[in-house]
């Protein structure tokens, strides 16, 4: 029974232990290069999640659909548009009302320096920047634009 839930049970220990770290972490002033490389392996597993599964989830649907008879593809293909915009609009709103709610950064603070008109955050990169470009680059998110462009610290 264990063995064949192993999966599902490490998934909930990890949850488990990620909450507990979280709020531990919550009391604590704990610096930014610190919180980075706790996030990375949580930040590495998404980007090889939407790697791999956007690609199948397409490719699975542009599969099913080509056996489809021509007047259910273009309903479909109507469907499938009006659910990604009613989607997207969904989202945004959500993302905005959120936002809105919890405030994210209000009670952050940066320098920022005035150059030619433009503003710019100035912050010194340090060799854990490079390390974690190092780890983001080695696990794409995205299968074009893996060929196209790197991730690096801004």
């Amino acid at each position: 029974m264990l063995q064949n839930n192993l999966i599902l049970l490490s998934t909930f220990i990890g949850i488990a232990v990620g909450i507990i770290l979280g709020v531990m972490l919550n009391f604590f002033t704990v610096p930014e290069h610190v919180l980075l490389w706790i996030g990375l392996p949580g930040e590495l597993f998404i980007r090889s999640l939407n790697f791999a599964v956007i690609p199948l989830i397409t490719t699975n649907i542009m599969s099913m659909s080509s056996k489809l008879k021509p007047s259910v593809q273009g309903k479909m293909a109507l469907l499938a548009l009006g659910y990604c915009v009613l989607m997207n609009i969904c989202g945004a709103f959500l993302g905005l009302g959120i936002t809105a709610l919890i405030d994210p950064g209000g009670r952050f603070t940066t320098s920022v320096e005035k150059t030619n008109g433009l503003s710019k955050v100035s912050r010194k990169v340090e060799i854990s920047d490079v390390f974690l470009d190092f780890f983001r680059n080695m696990v794409p998110d995205n299968i074009v634009r893996m060929f196209l462009f790197s991730v690096s610290f801004q």
